[in-house]
C-alpha cells in the first residue's frame, strides 16, 4: 500500500483507506479458526447430551440407581480414631462426628441423593478394615447397591492401601461411586491418579505416625515411664503441675496390697495358682476395668501372667528390653525372683492341687534321702483313719529310698520336743543379749564398708546395662543375647540391692529384732504346745527353713532361719534342767540342730512368717 492509501486523523496519524492484503488474510484465518472451534464445541456438546441420555437409560452401567420416588441413594460413612475425639466437649459425639455428618449430608443434597444410611465408627483406627460400622456398611452396599458412598475425606475410609483396594472393589461391584467432600476425585485418569496419591499419603501418614509413636514410647520407657497400660494393682494419674499436664503411675490403694500378698504367698512354694486365685477372689481382688470392659474376677491365666511380670518389682519392659521404672514396686526383687523359680519348677514338674493340706507340708523332709515328705491318709479295715508322712520317692514309685512311712503323731511329738530343746532359759537370754550387742558394736564399721562395696557393685552393673543397651541400639547386640544378658544383670542387680539394703540396716533395728527374737526363743515351746495348726505352721516357717525327720519321728537335723540361726548357734547342745528332752535320744545327732558359725546379723529377714 502506497502513501495515497492513508489519510491523516485529527492527531496527525495515518489511517488506511482500505484493508491491506495481509490484513484480509489474517482476518480470514481468524474466522476459519473460530468456525472450527464453534463446530467442535457444538459437536462435543451434542456428544455430552447423548451420553447424558444414555446414562439415565434403564439398565445402563453408568446409570445412577434411583431410590423410591426416582431419587438416588447415598450412604454416609463417618469415623474418628479415638474415644476421646468422640467425647470432646462432653457431648455424646464430640465435635468431629457432627461436622463430618453435616458436610456429607450437604454433599448428598448437592448430588440430589437421598441418604439411605449413616454409619459411624467412633474410636476406631483406619489401619484395619475390621471396624463394626464399616463392615455393616459394606454388607448393606452389597445388598442395597446405593448410588453414592460419601465420606468427609478418603482417609476416613482407610489408611491402608490393601484395605482401600478391597473396599473399592466392593464399591465397584455394586456400581457405587465414592464421593469425598474435601477432595475432587473422579473416574478420569487424572482423578484416579489423584485418588491414588491421596490414598498413599493416608497410609504414609499412618505408618509415619506409628513410627513416631513407637519412638516416643521407647524414649518414655528408657526414662522409666510406663509406655503401655499399667498392670493390675496400679492406676494412671494425670494432673496439671505449674501449668503443664503431667501423667504418672500410682499404686491402687485397693488392689496393690492384695497383689503384694499374692507374690509373698506364692514365693513360699506352698500355693498352687488355683488356690491362690480362690483366695484372691475371697479377698475381693478383681481386674481393673477399662473404657470398654468392666471389672471381672481374676483368672488363673491372669494371675500366672501377673506373677511373671517384672513390672511389679519396678522394672519396665518394652520391646524385649528392661528399664528401671519410676513407679513404686509392689514386691522386692528377691521375692520376685523366688516367684520365678517356683513358676519354672511348676512348669517343669506340673502343678497339682493337694487334696489333704496339713500345717507341716513344705517344712519336713526325709531324714534318709533328703526329699520332701508328703502327707497321706489310710483307712483301716474297721473304718479307722490313720495319717502318715512318707518320702515323695515312695509316692513316685522310686525304690532309691529305703525309708518307711511315719505316723503323724510321732512327727508332731518330735517337732514339739525340738522346740523344748531350743527354748532358752532367762539366764541364757541375758548372756546372749550382752554377747550379741557387743558383737554388733564391732560389726557396725564392717556393715558400712559392706554397704559401700554393694553400692559400687550396683553402680558397675547399672553402667554395664547402659552400655549393653547402647550396643543393642547400634546393632551390635542381637535381641536374643540382649534378653539373656538383661536377665543376668537384673538378678545381679537384685542381689546387689539386697546386700546394700541389709548392710544399711540401722543398729536400732537390729537391736529391736534381737529383742523380739529372744522373747520368742524364750517361750517357743510353751506357745507351740498351745497353738492351733495355723499358728504352728507360722511358727515353723518363722523358725526353720527345713526339718529332717527320722524313722522314729524325731528331728535329726534342722536348718534355722535368721536370726535364730545365729542366736541359737552353740546353744542347741546345752541341756539345762528346765529344758531337758522328754524323749531319750539314741543318736547323738538327734539332740542337736544344725547351726551356722556365722553370727553376722546384717541380713534381716525377720522371724515372723508369711501369713497364708
Amino acid at each position: 500500500m502506497d502513501n495515497n492509501d492513508y489519510v491523516p486523523d485529527p492527531s496527525g496519524n495515518a489511517i488506511p483507506l482500505k484493508p491491506s492484503r495481509e490484513d484480509r488474510r489474517r482476518a480470514n484465518r481468524d474466522n476459519i479458526i473460530n468456525d472450527l472451534r464453534g463446530g467442535r464445541t457444538a459437536e462435543l456438546a451434542a456428544a455430552d447430551d447423548v451420553s447424558t441420555q444414555q446414562s439415565h437409560r434403564p439398565g445402563s452401567k453408568t446409570a445412577k440407581k434411583p431410590h423410591r420416588g426416582g431419587e438416588s441413594t447415598a450412604f454416609i460413612y463417618v469415623r474418628v480414631s479415638t474415644r476421646e475425639q468422640a467425647r470432646t466437649g462432653g457431648g455424646e459425639e464430640g465435635y468431629s462426628i457432627p461436622a463430618q455428618r453435616t458436610a456429607c449430608t450437604d454433599k448428598a443434597q448437592q448430588l440430589g441423593a437421598v441418604v439411605g444410611g449413616i454409619y459411624i465408627d467412633a474410636g476406631e483406627s483406619a489401619k484395619t478394615a475390621q471396624r463394626p460400622e464399616l463392615q455393616r456398611m459394606l454388607h448393606d452396599i452389597r445388598e442395597q447397591r446405593p448410588a453414592y458412598v460419601i465420606v468427609h475425606k478418603i482417609d476416613r475410609l482407610a489408611r491402608n492401601r490393601a484395605d482401600d483396594i478391597a473396599i473399592n472393589m466392593v464399591l465397584r461391584a455394586a456400581e457405587a461411586e465414592l464421593v469425598s467432600c474435601m477432595e475432587n476425585i473422579s473416574d478420569s485418569p487424572s482423578g484416579k491418579f489423584l485418588y491414588n496419591i491421596m490414598a498413599d499419603m493416608a497410609q504414609f501418614y499412618s505408618d509415619n505416625l506409628a513410627q513416631e509413636v513407637m519412638k516416643g514410647m521407647t524414649g518414655k520407657a528408657a526414662d522409666g515411664g510406663t509406655p503401655t497400660r499399667a498392670p493390675n494393682g496400679y492406676l494412671h494419674r494425670r494432673d496439671y503441675r505449674d501449668g503443664v499436664l503431667v501423667s504418672w503411675v500410682d499404686t491402687d490403694p485397693e488392689r496393690a496390697p492384695l497383689v503384694s500378698w499374692a507374690f509373698q504367698q506364692y514365693a513360699t512354694g506352698d500355693w498352687t495358682v488355683d488356690k491362690l486365685v480362690t483366695a484372691l477372689r475371697d479377698k475381693g481382688l478383681t481386674s481393673r476395668g477399662g473404657p470398654k470392659t468392666p471389672s471381672r474376677e481374676v483368672t488363673a491365666s491372669g494371675i500366672t501372667k501377673m506373677l511373671a511380670n517384672p513390672y511389679y518389682m519396678g522394672v519396665v519392659t518394652f520391646q524385649g528390653i528392661a528399664y528401671p521404672g519410676k513407679h513404686q514396686a509392689l514386691v522386692d526383687a528377691e521375692t520376685w525372683l523366688r516367684v520365678q523359680d517356683v513358676l519354672a519348677i511348676r512348669a517343669h514338674r506340673g502343678e497339682k492341687e493337694r487334696k489333704h493340706p496339713h500345717y507341716l507340708r513344705g517344712t519336713i523332709y526325709c531324714g534318709t534321702c533328703g526329699e520332701r515328705l508328703v502327707y497321706t491318709q489310710h483307712t483301716g479295715r474297721h473304718g479307722n483313719r490313720y495319717t502318715y508322712y512318707g518320702c515323695i520317692k515312695k509316692r513316685l514309685g522310686s525304690h532309691n529310698c529305703p525309708s518307711k512311712i511315719v505316723r503323724l503323731e510321732k512327727i508332731e511329738d518330735g517337732i514339739a520336743d525340738l522346740y523344748h530343746r531350743i527354748q532358752l532359759p532367762d539366764a541364757e537370754i541375758t548372756r546372749l543379749r550382752r554377747a550379741v550387742r557387743g558383737e554388733l558394736a564391732h560389726q557396725t564399721a564392717d556393715a558400712h564398708e559392706h554397704a559401700e562395696r554393694a553400692n559400687r557393685r550396683l553402680a558397675r552393673l547399672t553402667d554395664e546395662r547402659a552400655k549393653l543397651l547402647r550396643a543393642h541400639y547400634d546393632g551390635a547386640v542381637p535381641s536374643d543375647l540382649l534378653k539373656s544378658e538383661m536377665d543376668r544383670l537384673t538378678r545381679a542387680m537384685a542381689d546387689a540391692e539386697r546386700e546394700a539394703t541389709y548392710a544399711r540396716a540401722e543398729l536400732a533395728d537390729v537391736e529391736q529384732l534381737l529383742e523380739q527374737a529372744l522373747a520368742v526363743a524364750g517361750s517357743c515351746w510353751l506357745h507351740y504346745q498351745a497353738a492351733p495348726a495355723k499358728i504352728r505352721r507360722q511358727m515353723n516357717q518363722g523358725f526353720f527353713e527345713k526339718l529332717w525327720i527320722g524313722q522314729d519321728g524325731t528331728v535329726i537335723k534342722a536348718e534355722l532361719t535368721e536370726p535364730f540361726q545365729a542366736l541359737l548357734n552353740g546353744i542347741e547342745n546345752s541341756t539345762p534342767t528346765n529344758t531337758k528332752s522328754h524323749h531319750p535320744q539314741t543318736d547323738s545327732d538327734s539332740s542337736r540342730t544344725r547351726g551356722s558359725q556365722n553370727t553376722n546379723l546384717v541380713e534381716l529377714r525377720g522371724f515372723e512368717p508369711l501369713t497364708p
